[in-house]
């Protein structure tokens, strides 16, 4: 059941629709004198669609129509053939024939394939007892969104009062998730094993403005917690329904829907069985190429000098680098930069990006040095890193105006030492001064 390319160009095979793979798509319009025949596939039945919007859809800010990257006929006339939806999803690849095949059996060619398959997500290990509970689910896709707010119209139509969450994990991904949920109706707890929220993009002064900015929302916080069990509601000899969660310290609490958000891992399965190198995601070189010098992979599934990515930017640089060498000019080769963090909740201004690890006393490096500005009664946080001469790291809650000035400035390296003294007051001010 081979499906032939066109005999006149080479045959060119996405695997993932998703956000890299439009991107990569996007960057290769740039090399229009060399010309591949697209084929893409993506499992999900949605195709192509942004990610990083999908907490105002569950909060019903935007809808879910309005996430597609591109219209269908922007594919249509590029000749894109988009294979979407479980019936495609690609389940081996014969490096040796130059083919993948699909879970219905159909073998497509390539003579460039790139991996864009993603990251699935990261599971603690008590889920795999109450994975088919249909109120125990990840926040990852659109149809995770459409789920929940399919069972929020069921709870508010059963006229029994506000439905209980339970959100694990309070990252960027959980913490939007708890976000939604409240303004779908539900009443919304935390959980999170560390002391504080947001505790890799945020410093404990930043995050405590936070949490209490969401408390007064309605969204509480159990920190300091870890789930040791999941009990689940059983009727007619069937467990079916969410009830409550454990913890090791002996509490529990109520819930009839629960939301695990405590990461992701690269989707490397595929790849790995097919005899590429990974080590927590598709190794790759500098310009995004495997061990197999016909593939390439970008995005979450990827391992570059053993870091993964979750945020867009590198991802999207990634895309940049991959096109390049596919259109066949090679000078362009991919660089980890310092990664930025910003939180998609309304009303929550918050920006960080690169070191803001905070030094316990008596051991600050001397080439380190910090400068504050934290003015609580109006919820303004401000923190700058600055180590040897440049601008290291930056916290930044309530008022993010500089939040992209202050990034140019991280990416670039140079000193600041020349306006250091103003650098806390921002670019208008020291445009003025």
């Amino acid at each position: 059941m081979a499906q032939p390319s066109g005999a006149s160009r080479r045959a060119l095979v996405i695997i993932g629709g998703g956000m890299a793979a439009i991107r990569l798509l996007e960057e290769l319009e740039r090399y229009d004198d060399v010309r591949y025949d697209v084929t893409i596939f993506g499992d999900e039945r949605h195709f192509g669609y942004n990610r990083i919007q999908l907490s105002p859809v569950l909060a019903g800010e935007k809808r879910s129509d309005e996430l597609a990257l591109k219209p269908e006929n922007w594919y249509q006339q590029r000749a894109v053939r988009v294979l979407s939806g479980a019936k495609h999803k690609v389940v081996a690849v014969d490096r040796a024939r130059r083919t993948v095949r699909t879970i219905e059996g159909y073998v497509y060619p390539y003579d460039r394939l790139v991996f864009a398959s993603g990251s699935k997500p990261a599971l603690p290990p008590w889920f795999s007892t109450v994975s088919s509970d249909p109120a125990l689910m990840a926040f990852r896709s659109l149809d995770d969104v459409e789920r929940m707010q399919a069972l929020a119209s069921a709870k508010m139509a059963s006229n029994t009062g506000a439905p209980s969450a339970v959100v694990v994990g309070a990252g960027l991904l959980g913490l939007e998730a708890a976000y939604g949920l409240n303004k779908l109706g539900f009443s919304v707890t935390v959980v999170h094993r560390a002391t504080t929220i947001l505790n890799r993009q945020l410093d404990g002064t930043a995050a405590r403005l936070l949490q209490k900015a969401l408390e007064a929302s309605g969204v509480r916080f159990e920190l300091e917690a870890n789930i040791s069990s999941v009990e689940l509601i059983e009727c007619a000899g069937r467990k079916h329904a969410v009830k409550s969660i454990s913890f090791i310290n002996g509490r529990s609490l109520g819930a009839e829907l629960l939301v695990v958000a405590v990461g992701i891992t690269p989707e490397d399965e595929l790849g790995r069985h097919c005899g590429l190198q990974t080590s927590s995601g598709i190794v790759v070189n500098d310009c995004m190429q495997t061990s197999d010098p016909a593939i390439y992979a970008i995005g979450e599934c990827v391992s570059h000098r053993r870091t993964s990515f979750g945020m867009v930017a590198p991802l999207y640089d990634q895309a940049r680098v991959c096109a390049n060498h596919l259109g066949e000019r090679g000078y362009d080769y991919f660089v980890q930069r310092p990664l930025s963090a910003r939180l998609k909740i309304s009303g929550i201004n918050l920006f960080s990006m690169g070191d803001i690890s905070e030094t316990s006393s008596g051991t600050a490096r001397p080439e380190r040095r910090e400068m504050l500005l934290s003015v609580p009664e109006a919820g303004i946080y401000k923190r700058l890193i600055i180590t040897g001469g440049a601008l290291a790291g930056v916290v930044l809650y309530g008022d993010t105006r500089d939040a992209g000035w202050y990034q140019s400035l991280i990416e670039s390296g140079h000193s600041v030492e020349a306006f250091a003294d103003a650098l806390l007051h921002g670019q208008r001010y020291l445009a003025a001064a």
